[in-house]
């Protein structure tokens, strides 16, 4: 599974401290990804510090995209596949947001779909300020937890939420909230 991560993996994203590439990565890629499984399944990954990279938002503010390194990128999307595969069947049909293959666009037809007949028109605006910079890890991995029993890929969830940030040249421990990233 990681190596069809790795390869489902855009060599046109952001670089991570380390400097490394999926084309660098991918010179060693079965020592590197047999290396990678036997530190995962000894429990002795750990995830490098990510570093921040502000994106102007229309409205003037910015929002902060966490670049990881590339090895932590491949961990990061296969976590990511197996999540999906375990809550994606028990989802809303009207949950839009962070899907596989629906996007905004979809929320976009499905709302104007639902408010078509009215008369009057509709309004409706949602502004969840900040949703993921606020999510309680503590709260997170016990909502996990309820459908997850394997500890050791509990722990692996732990330390991807928890690992480290660059902002600003100082390490900053990552206590609370999800990031978002390329």
């Amino acid at each position: 599974m990681l190596e069809e991560q790795y390869k489902e993996l855009d060599s046109n994203k952001a670089i991570g401290i380390d400097g490394i590439t999926k084309e660098d990565y991918g010179k060693k890629l079965k020592a590197n990804l047999l290396s990678l499984l036997t530190r995962i399944r000894k429990g002795q990954y750990q995830a490098k510090p990510a570093r921040i990279v502000k994106i102007p938002k229309e409205d003037g503010g910015k929002r902060p995209l966490v670049i990881s390194c590339f090895e932590d990128k491949i961990i990061e999307s296969t976590v990511s596949k197996i999540l999906n595969s375990v809550f994606e069947p028990i989802f809303l049909k009207y949950s839009y947001g962070f899907r596989p293959k629906l996007n905004a666009h979809d929320a976009l037809r499905e709302l104007n779909r639902l408010t078509y007949n009215f008369n009057k028109g509709a309004i409706v605006e949602i502004d969840i300020t900040k949703c993921f910079n606020t999510i309680k890890h503590c709260e997170l991995m016990e909502f996990l937890r309820k459908r997850i029993s394997d500890k050791k890929f509990l722990r692996l969830i732990t330390k991807l939420v928890e690992t480290p940030i660059i902002e600003n040249s100082t390490i900053v421990t990552n206590k609370e909230g999800c990031r978002q990233g390329q």
